[in-house]
């Protein structure tokens, strides 16, 4: 079951809450409420102004969500640091990570544990991503990312270069959504090799699972993570979110009825996508056909919300992006829709204050639109500013409540202006999905006297 959360936070009761649905409740597709941005003020004397409470129907995007550009770099076992690199700035990217050069497949000698020098230049093109703020998903394989089969080095020499490479991953936690298991077959797809077997699967994501902290680890398919858990197709819906933190990577997405055989049958499909909203951790991968040719645009998004879609890849198929820029769906193009849906999406929905004895109380509610929950740290930075003095209050937002009553003093002849800064472990910034959004800072409007007072 996706979380309901209730999360009070900043001045009186600022507070999350999750609109993202439950199970039992998927018919209800996430979308801000017929009464949302309700605007209250228990005094009469005071008024809000300058708060734009319409749900933004223009491209909201946040890190380590909606669409993702691709990056390509190969580790071999003389790897050097450039002297010039054109590689990542700002933005959310899927970074494919060629370990062809450490199989005797591609070398033609051995297979060899990955080199120090290709640790450094991991570290060095992860520190440049850090640097640049970027969000990125990583996924590693043995065919240079050209659709080959069968260029894997040993299974045990595999589970060697997971520990290896996990040393410089774990250093970079808050930069990295996920690491997508990959390492096996054409694009470390998870299929078409001599290795695509579930006994392989089992090992690989055990490493992963042991090697990597904190992450999520996905999987090209669901079976390969209900089967690693000891459940099949007939018990599935048995199981219960024990926070493994395993998910999907679906590179089929919409290329037939059953994905392009992610799901064997439309029955499958059902069951394993219920168990996908279970596993409530991030989903992703590559459109790669059109949703509408098998499903209706409602059925396709009531999906999206069950199996908490994260990401998808801006490139392919790019005609699939091209045919949802020209659609038009819930009075925007279907498009703008996905981007901001995906992920998990904040906004006000409620903005209670009052003023007595020229102290302030805000009760702000912020709610969650989006396709998933929220799936890491952030922090609500509260601001207030009169013009001669700026106040600021802080809390962690997390899935647990957590009742924090404040007030600030005013000056009642003078305005009080109002913003929130929300971001995470690597002070990456969020916008809401209403108010204005200015040089990183959500805008929520200036209190002040009304003039007749």
């Amino acid at each position: 079951m996706k979380k309901k959360f209730l999360i009070p936070l900043i001045l009186s009761s600022f507070c999350l809450l999750g609109c993202h649905n439950g199970l039992d409740e998927i018919s209800e597709v996430p979308q801000a409420s017929d009464e949302t941005n309700k605007i209250s003020n228990i005094t009469d004397d005071y008024e809000l102004s300058g708060f734009n409470n319409e749900i933004k129907t223009t491209e909201v995007k946040n890190p380590g969500m909606g669409f993702y550009n691709t990056k390509y770099i190969e580790l071999k076992r003389d790897s050097e640091i450039p002297e010039n690199h054109d590689f990542m700035y700002r933005g959310f990217y899927h970074l494919r990570i060629d370990l062809s050069d450490f199989s005797n497949v591609t070398n033609g000698i051995d297979d060899y544990d990955i080199s120090d020098d290709a640790l450094e230049l991991l570290n060095y093109y992860f520190t440049q991503a850090k640097v640049n703020q970027c969000s990125l998903i990583i996924r590693f394989a043995y065919d240079k990312f050209h659709g080959n089969a069968n260029m894997e080095p040993q299974l045990d020499m595999i589970k060697n270069h997971i520990k290896r490479l996990a040393e410089v991953i774990n250093d970079y936690k808050d930069l990295i959504i996920a690491v997508e298991c990959g390492l096996i077959g054409p694009w470390g797809e998870m299929h078409t090799s001599l290795l695509d077997k579930q006994d392989v699967y089992n090992e690989l994501l055990n490493s992963w699972l042991k090697e990597v902290e904190t992450l999520p680890i996905l999987a090209r398919k669901p079976v390969f993570i209900y089967k690693y858990l000891g459940y099949s197709i007939e018990n599935l819906e048995e199981y219960n979110n024990d926070n493994n933190r395993l998910g999907i990577y679906n590179d089929g997405y919409y290329g037939t009825d059953l994905d392009t055989g992610t799901y064997e049958t439309l029955e499958a499909r059902e069951k394993e996508t219920k168990f996908i909203n279970k596993l409530n951790t991030v989903f992703g991968g590559e459109c790669i056909g059109e949703p509408t040719d098998y499903f209706s645009y409602d059925e396709v998004i009531k999906e999206m919300n069950l199996v908490n879609l994260t990401y998808l890849n801006y490139e392919w198929d790019d005609s699939i992006i091209v045919s949802w820029k020209n659609k038009t769906y819930n009075n925007q193009s279907f498009y703008t829709y996905m981007v901001n849906h995906m992920g998990f999406k904040l906004y006000v929905d409620s903005f209670d204050y009052s003023v007595k004895n020229n102290r302030l109380f805000v009760d702000i509610k912020i709610a969650n639109m989006g396709f998933s929950p929220v799936t890491r740290n952030l922090k609500a930075q509260l601001y207030f500013d009169d013009g001669k003095s700026v106040a600021k209050i802080t809390k962690s937002l997390s899935d647990t409540n957590n009742n924090i009553n404040l007030e600030t003093i005013i000056d009642s002849n003078l305005s009080t202006k109002i913003y929130l800064k929300i971001t995470d472990d690597m002070q990456r910034c969020y916008e809401l999905m209403n108010g204005c959004y200015i040089d990183d800072v959500n805008y929520l409007g200036e209190i002040k006297l009304k003039e007749n007072k």
